[in-house]
């Protein structure tokens, strides 16, 4: 019995031994900090960071939303000060001087059109004017109005010149409209913001646009869900039911759909996502969600390939480095509950069946 005890004391001591030593070499144990989801772009905004103290939590989540709103003030076409607003302006009657980000975004706009052979057009939006239109009519465009509106779209319109004074000029009629991926590079750019000592992870998600480095408590990936585009629920987005799960560690996902924006006309819902090359709704892909490096990539990415369709867009996906893709199909022969899924061959490296955060 005395040994038993004596044993028993020492294994008491050696773990409060090495209690003492943890409390040393982490005196004040990591914190967790989340947000919530609070209003901003238009859409739901949400910051989650794993750092050494709620201070440090606190003050990176601040300059992340900074960097969100200076982002805001450049990039949206509804300010009419913003840098995209003078040129649209000014379509057709000279250039305007931009900044180096904006230049640079412009440009990765184009590079775009050209990877997805026009699937994903930063100058569509006069197609999509046409279609918020004809939902307010209530009849369908017809065949020579998406003919007209279609002449004032493509890459051919936008010129973009610099160093040393980056501008941007259009083409009469021309709009611009980077939403199909604006909201993926305000991402990158918060998400930079988090990235500093005493940090240990962080995730920005924007609208479902969401970028994350580092790990979350214990050394855990980010686990993070992809909702069912059929799902009864999907117009309300701040009740998200995710209907399958992936884990993350530094890269982001972005997910493109038309289960919450669309127009409905003489009682038929189209989607908000155009094809530029034809000036209809894409009808194919209710949901495409992309994980990708940056999550510029990933939106732009989501966006061309509900275009693009499942064929073409894997294809796409296939030859890009350390990306993967998740379609969702409109169910044919099969009830909506168990959808057509096509996914990229390593997708399932990233899926899970645990929510562990």
């Amino acid at each position: 019995m005395k040994i038993r005890n004596l044993k028993q004391t020492m294994i008491l001591v050696a773990a409060f031994a090495i209690f003492l030593s943890l409390l040393i070499l982490f005196p004040n144990p990591p914190v967790t900090y989340d947000t919530g989801k609070i209003v901003r772009l238009g859409t739901y905004l949400q910051i989650r960071v794993y750092c050494k103290n709620q201070q440090v939590a606190r003050s990176v989540v601040i300059q992340a939303m900074e960097v969100i709103d200076q982002m805001e003030d450049v990039l949206s076409t509804y300010r009419p000060d913003s840098q995209l607003s003078q040129a649209n302006q000014k379509a057709g009657s000279g250039s305007v001087p931009v900044s180096s980000e904006t230049f640079e975004l412009l440009k990765r706009g184009l590079e775009y059109h050209h990877l997805t052979d026009g699937a994903l057009d930063m100058t569509v939006q006069p197609l999509i004017d046409l279609w918020k239109q004809a939902e307010t009519k209530g009849a369908l465009p017809s065949s020579q109005e998406i003919i007209n509106a279609i002449k004032l779209t493509g890459y051919d319109k936008v010129v973009l010149t610099g160093p040393p004074t980056p501008t941007v000029s259009l083409a009469q009629g021309a709009v611009l409209n980077v939403n199909a991926f604006a909201k993926g590079y305000i991402v990158d750019k918060a998400l930079r913001a988090l990235q500093v000592d005493g940090v240990m992870g962080g995730l920005v998600n924007i609208g479902g646009e969401i970028a994350c480095f580092g790990t979350w408590e214990s050394g855990r990936p980010f686990t993070l869900g992809i909702q069912d585009p059929f799902s009864e629920s999907n117009d309300e987005p701040f009740t998200e039911k995710p209907r399958w799960l992936v884990t993350l560690r530094n890269c982001a996902i972005a997910t493109s759909g038309n289960y919450r924006q669309y127009v409905t006309i003489q009682g038929e819902q189209y989607s908000h996502i155009i094809d530029p090359r034809t000036g209809h709704p894409a009808t194919i892909l209710p949901s495409v969600t992309v994980i990708a490096p940056t999550c510029l990539d990933a939106d732009a990415l989501a966006t061309a390939i509900s275009v693009l369709g499942p064929q073409k867009g894997l294809l796409l996906i296939e030859s890009l480095p350390s990306t993967e893709a998740f379609l969702i199909a409109n169910p044919q022969d099969t009830a909506a509950s168990d959808p057509k899924i096509y996914q990229s061959t390593g997708w399932r490296h990233y899926q899970t069946t645990q929510n562990e955060n």
